[in-house]
């Protein structure tokens, strides 16, 4: 009987899973070889068991109507106490006040200094649509909550 005693590096790459060991023993190959040889031999099957069908599921049961009137009582219910919501007033000014309205005004006032002929105005009705539009978004999502 001999004693033989395994170096680091054998006990290593006897740890190492069977992918790993070939690829460390064939870093030279050309990449197809290397496709060919990287290829994992299953060693051992690992079968998973499912739970025994005898497993109990927990069931899941609601408070009862004493712990219900005992949450109610301290205070821990989940309702808002208000809804928040903009004014109409707020939101005309929000939409209005805008810096892309600004600077359309600032535009406009401009081309009736310069008293530019009328179609150079059509961008005017262009930014009045906008704020028309996302005045009337606003209204109509606040309508919803």
């Amino acid at each position: 009987m001999e004693n033989k005693q395994e170096t680091p590096i054998e006990q290593k790459e006897q740890e190492l899973p069977v992918k790993e060991k070939t690829a460390k023993t064939k870093r030279s190959a050309p990449k197809k070889a290397q496709a060919e040889v990287s290829t994992p031999v299953p060693s051992k099957s690992i079968q998973q068991t499912p739970p025994p069908a005898s497993a109990e599921q927990p069931t899941l049961t609601g408070l009862s109507t004493e712990e219900v009137e005992q949450r109610i009582q301290q205070g821990l219910v989940n309702k808002t106490q208000k809804k928040y919501s903009k004014t109409y007033k707020s939101i005309f000014k929000d939409n209005i006040c805008t810096f892309f309205n600004l600077l359309c005004l600032l535009c406009a006032i401009a081309l009736l200094l310069a008293r530019a002929p009328l179609p150079q105005y059509m961008f005017v009705a262009i930014f009045l649509i906008n704020i028309a539009v996302s005045i009337f978004q606003e209204i109509r999502a606040k309508r919803k909550i």
